[in-house]
């Protein structure tokens, strides 16, 4: 006749241990283990972001109407700062800017490069004796600039916009230190997304 195995008991003390380990964490301990999970995912996403915002790019918005036709009010941007490491602001080159006592950023474009000798007779730009056509240019003050040369780390800069720009007419030339990156995409809004030549 065959006979059943006797049943095997759990000891009180087994079943207690299994019971406390599920009920481990208290709500304390849960919290903190999801606020360490979350800081270790945000934490370098936030270093990763500052890096890029630091180094490679960063968003800006327009202000003023300074770049009209090309760039309008509240149009945002983003800012490429990467080529400049590698290769000077070229003349034609819409470049945003750190000018010392500006609340904001400046938007312009690049007029003259360092050595350029530069004059502006009745709203006409003329670079090392040459005319410069400005297709980009709707709008001109009927002006007058005598000849200046650019020292080697000088940039001479303009809105397209003549009549309504702050720019290297009233503050002077700007030197590369000052030159944040180049406007490298107009992202918003949607329907003017624009990615602009280098």
């Amino acid at each position: 006749m065959h006979k059943e195995p006797p049943a095997t008991t759990v000891p009180d003390a087994d079943l207690a241990q299994g019971d406390t380990a599920a009920e481990d964490l208290s709500p304390f301990a849960l919290i903190w283990s999801v606020a360490k999970e979350l800081l270790l995912v945000l934490v370098p996403a936030l270093v990763l972001a500052l890096l890029v915002n630091r180094l490679v790019a960063e968003t800006t918005v327009v202000f003023g109407s300074s770049m009209e036709p090309l760039l309008s009010p509240y149009q945002r941007l983003v800012v490429e700062k990467v080529s400049y490491r590698f290769a000077p602001p070229a003349v034609g080159d819409v470049v945003v800017l750190d000018i010392p006592n500006q609340r904001e950023n400046l938007i312009k474009r690049v007029i003259a490069a360092p050595g350029d000798t530069l004059e502006i007779v009745e709203g006409m730009v003329w670079v090392n004796g040459f005319q410069r056509p400005e297709a980009y240019v709707q709008s001109r003050m009927e002006e007058s600039l005598r000849p200046r040369q650019l020292d080697d780390n000088e940039y001479f800069v303009m809105g397209d916009n003549r009549p309504n720009s702050h720019d290297s007419r009233n503050f002077g030339p700007v030197v590369s230190d000052q030159i944040v990156g180049r406007a490298w995409l107009r992202y918003w809004p949607l329907p003017d997304i624009t990615l602009f030549p280098s």
